[in-house]
């Protein structure tokens, strides 16, 4: 994905680097699946963003931004495998989850680790008291997010609202926090702080919403973790909640049992009445963020931040 953008690349294999200098255990079995999930897949695209965003202001410091950009690559990790331990998912980026392998009180206590290793890396960065409360609420608003996804099941039920409020703190939240920390650490405008926290919000939503559909529209060779894993989850995401309001039929088919046939015809039904219109609602929100990185000085960052946001759109994994 970053091949294109050689500078950036560059960078990010910095960032790499520093993830697996700061991921240290005594237990080198979990250090072995932590180092695999950070290399085998992973896209770096919250990383990539912070670096992004640090161009825009005066104060240029390299290694900082490296290790910042680490960061929010290292809480992402953290998130992931706490999330596989509440889904009881096999895989994740190709590989076996931890929890899958090492059972989940050991998943648990090395998603805690990857937390603390965040937060000492955001301790050695922060400019001030405010960049690390941004930290700090941040984390409570991705951590809130999960929570809210827990309340809701096919027996429970969820509306398109509920969702959008789920996924504003599950995943557009740390989108948002690294494109603003790339502004703040760099000392840009508070212009383009906000414009770069908007930016983040709307980027991380359209993400999310590609995400959900990918499960219900890509192969499990392709997304490299079973494919309608949301259904087996009892979850509701996007492309289910359309095409439960097209379809109303439907909310009687996700009481039955989840065969693998029968999760087989659910996804046709989700790609039939509920695909489209998810794919209406990523568009708008990456819309939304292309308007804004629009105003943004113009420059090399700003066409990779356009180029890339319009990539995402139509990412295949």
């Amino acid at each position: 994905m970053w091949t294109a953008f050689p500078g950036l690349h560059d960078q990010l294999m910095q960032v790499e680097q520093v993830i697996q200098a700061n991921i240290k255990l005594r237990n080198k079995a979990i250090q072995n699946t932590l180092e695999a999930l950070t290399i085998n897949g992973g896209k770096l695209v919250r990383p990539a963003f912070l670096l992004l965003f640090a161009t825009f202001g005066p104060q240029q410091d390299p290694p900082k931004f490296s290790k910042s950009a680490a960061a929010m690559e290292i809480l992402h990790l953290a998130t992931l495998i706490h999330d596989d331990v509440i889904d009881d998912s096999p895989l994740r980026r190709g590989v076996t989850t931890m929890h899958t392998h090492y059972g989940k009180r050991n998943a648990i206590y090395a998603g805690d680790y990857l937390f603390t290793v965040y937060f000492e890396l955001i301790n050695e960065t922060a400019r001030n008291a405010q960049d690390t409360h941004l930290n700090a609420i941040s984390m409570r608003q991705i951590l809130l997010g999960e929570l809210d996804q827990m309340r809701f099941d096919f027996k429970t039920g969820m509306s398109v609202k509920d969702y959008l409020r789920e996924i504003d703190g599950k995943t557009a939240a740390l989108f948002q926090l690294s494109c603003e920390m790339g502004t703040r650490l760099s000392g840009a405008s508070l212009t383009i702080q906000r414009r770069a926290r908007r930016i983040g919000h709307d980027i991380g939503m359209a993400f999310q919403v590609l995400d959900d559909i990918l499960d219900y529209t890509q192969s499990e060779a392709t997304l490299a973790k079973p494919n309608g894993e949301d259904l087996r989850s009892e979850t509701y995401s996007i492309p289910l909640l359309f095409a439960v309001q097209n379809y109303p039929e439907l909310k009687t088919l996700l009481r039955q049992e989840m065969t693998p046939a029968h999760v087989a015809y659910l996804v046709h039904l989700v790609q039939t009445y509920g695909v489209a219109d998810a794919k209406d609602l990523a568009s708008r929100y990456t819309q939304k963020a292309l308007a804004e990185i629009a105003q943004l000085p113009s420059g090399d960052a700003a066409e990779i931040l356009k180029q890339i946001t319009q990539a995402l759109l139509i990412r295949t994994n």
